[in-house]
């Protein structure tokens, strides 16, 4: 993922939090809807995902598949939830920032 040309100006926790967020976090900054007169922008869009994994049921296979798909750091952190539920919620949440 590439930084946007302003990402010169952020400082190195605004970085931090914009990489480790896949790019969905924005410096306050820069993000937001308002433009300079506080109406919403144009070209601003937002979309909120929500999934249930309550009814999803993975076999063996697919859940070695998509937790391989992520970094090893990713794949570890999903895994030391101790319940199952926690552990979807954990794979999807990331795979969503993806």
């Amino acid at each position: 993922m590439d930084a946007p040309p302003e990402a010169t100006e952020w400082t190195e926790g605004e970085a931090r939090e914009f990489f480790e967020s896949g790019g969905d976090v924005l410096p306050s900054s820069v993000a937001g809807p308002a433009g300079g007169d506080g109406e919403p922008s144009e070209d601003y869009c937002m979309i909120r995902w929500a999934v249930d994994t309550s009814v999803w049921e993975p076999c063996d296979g697919e859940w070695k598949v998509l937790l391989e798909t992520l970094p090893e750091e990713d794949a570890t952190r999903v895994m030391k939830f101790h319940f199952k539920d926690d552990q979807k919620r954990a794979l999807v949440s990331r795979l969503l920032q993806r």
